[in-house]
């Protein structure tokens, strides 16, 4: 069943949870914005050449949960993607092959091997996540063969900024919609935050009864 959020660290939490809003009001939410303005197709691209870039770290998670099958398609869509789809930017592999993306990453192999969430931690420039979640994102930088591929500093930190206001646009209307409905937005997007999480670790398995509010089935929707 779903994982209780265990949150014993709040008062620190909600001053770095003033800090991310800070920084979104300033920063992030006016970019994504008007990063949502840009054509359809634009925006698709930026997500599969990002989502593309992703593939090895998914294949060697698939692998590492046991999920052999999907690890040998996560191959199959990294080949066609990178070379039909010219180098990841138009999605190949599933239309022309059936081959459908299997998302795999680090903290979900963690959970898969049995290893509890942790303290519940919204993180300086991070935001929502948790202890086990946090180790995953950093063995996820250590791991990842393109940032030792892509030498240039420059292309790594453009991949991550256009990663953070693609991620953040997808967001847009499903954040606005919990801050709008919450009497506390910091429970309520700790509690949003972490079923959406929930649902992604059971690869896309939604509880029993939904998966607790429609803010949450959007925040899944927009990213996935």
């Amino acid at each position: 069943g779903p994982e209780p959020v265990w949150d014993p660290l709040e008062p620190v939490n909600r001053g770095f949870h003033l800090f991310n809003q800070g920084i979104d009001f300033v920063l992030l939410r006016p970019v994504a914005k008007l990063y949502s303005y840009l054509p359809a197709e634009i925006k698709g691209m930026v997500r599969s050449a990002l989502f593309n870039l992703n593939e090895p770290l998914h294949f060697a998670n698939n692998l590492l949960q046991g999920e052999v099958g999907l690890a040998a398609e996560t191959v199959g869509r990294f080949v066609v993607n990178t070379t039909i789809g010219i180098g990841g930017l138009a999605e190949a592999a599933e239309p022309i092959f059936g081959l459908k993306p299997a998302r795999a990453d680090l903290g979900q192999t963690f959970y898969v091997w049995g290893a509890g969430a942790g303290p519940y931690i919204e993180a300086p420039l991070l935001g929502p996540t948790n202890a086990r979640d946090l180790v995953g994102i950093a063995g996820t930088f250590f791991a990842d063969p393109f940032n030792y591929v892509i030498l240039d500093q420059t292309a790594r930190y453009v991949r991550a900024g256009s990663g953070v206001v693609s991620t953040r646009e997808a967001l847009l209307d499903p954040l606005d919609e919990l801050k709008a409905s919450s009497v506390d937005y910091y429970v309520s997007l700790r509690e949003a935050s972490q079923a959406r999480r929930q649902i992604e670790l059971d690869r896309g398995q939604v509880p029993p009864g939904g998966a607790g509010s429609g803010a949450v089935d959007k925040m899944f929707d927009a990213v996935k």
